[in-house]
């Protein structure tokens, strides 16, 4: 039979995969959703506006998130799709085996997420995580790239419609790639200089006070859509709580179950350790950390969530 081949828009491209069975996430590189399909709101049970903004990690079974994590950080190009298989717990607690395929788009730092929902995969059968890299050939040579290739070979096109959402005109220059590799790699170095140089006395009470405000907006009574949405905490405050997380120490509150929504109380450790590890990755990506106090304490870029996950896990 003879191949055909259909020239459709972007526009019918996404209709396509917005309705498609498969679920398609698009994520930023410090594991953000920016866009979700119809597919995986139905497989996870969550409404689009809990799913958007939430990383996704969150929605994976506690030991598959780092699996997840390094797999995502060391996509590096569009050329690169990496597959891994994971579980993802739905609202109602039900584990859902997962078979995804990852793939940097072109002329972002946007990664985008190809989901199969899986039968394969449970806890019992499997006690490793596997994952694998699949770099592809020229597209003539795409149905020798077994299994995987074939399952997910259509990654590309889909490529190119959700490219023209997402598309920056320029490249991420190699040079500030390997800069904040480093930044990352170093301990300490991501505090500004006069936070660090803070006695733990002072640092303390600094804390306490914005535990204070945290408790005086209420924040219990928020919703998950609305703590992402409300960024109103200063680099300064986010800066002032990581330099304790930073040093292991904890501060006792008596309302500590009181004043945080449930979403939060229910995160566990591990889930809480990796929205702090995303902040301390995004601050110098967001925040100038040369600049002075009186400058990071207007610098208002930090959601109520990030900051929510922060404090809860600082206090005893």
């Amino acid at each position: 039979m003879e191949d055909i081949r259909l020239n459709l828009s972007s526009e019918q491209l996404l209709k396509i995969i917005d309705n498609c069975w498969d679920s398609i996430l698009v994520l930023e590189k410090n594991s953000k959703i920016v866009y979700t399909n119809n597919s995986f709101l139905m497989l996870v049970g969550y409404a689009k506006e809990k799913v958007i903004g939430t990383p996704f990690e969150l929605f994976l079974e506690s030991r598959y998130q780092e699996a997840f994590e390094q797999t995502l950080q060391k996509i590096e190009s569009s050329d690169m799709q990496s597959f891994i298989k994971v579980i993802c717990m739905s609202k109602d607690k039900h584990e859902v085996g997962l078979h995804i395929a990852l793939q940097q788009i072109a002329g972002t730092e946007l990664v985008m997420l190809n989901i199969k929902q899986t039968h394969e995969l449970t806890i019992k059968e499997n006690n490793e995580i596997k994952t694998s890299d699949n770099k592809y050939p020229s597209k003539s040579k795409k149905e020798d790239d077994g299994v995987l290739g074939k399952t997910f070979g259509w990654l590309d096109e889909a490529n190119k419609a959700i490219d023209s959402i997402f598309h920056h005109d320029e490249k991420p220059k190699k040079k500030e790639k390997k800069a904040q590799k480093k930044v990352l790699s170093s301990k300490y170095d991501w505090l500004p200089k006069g936070i660090d140089e803070l006695k733990r006395d002072d640092l303390r009470e600094y804390v306490k006070n914005d535990i204070d405000t945290y408790r005086s907006i209420d924040y219990s009574k928020y919703t998950p859509e609305l703590l992402v949405a409300a960024k109103e905490w200063h680099t300064w405050q986010v800066c002032i709580m990581l330099k304790l997380y930073k040093m292991g120490d904890k501060i006792f509150i008596s309302d500590k179950e009181e004043i945080f929504p449930d979403e939060i109380k229910e995160l566990s450790k591990h889930n809480l350790e990796q929205v702090i590890q995303s902040i301390i990755k995004n601050l110098k990506i967001r925040a100038n950390m040369n600049a002075k106090k009186e400058v990071l304490k207007k610098d208002a870029k930090w959601s109520a969530f990030e900051v929510s996950c922060l404090i809860y896990f600082i206090l005893e």
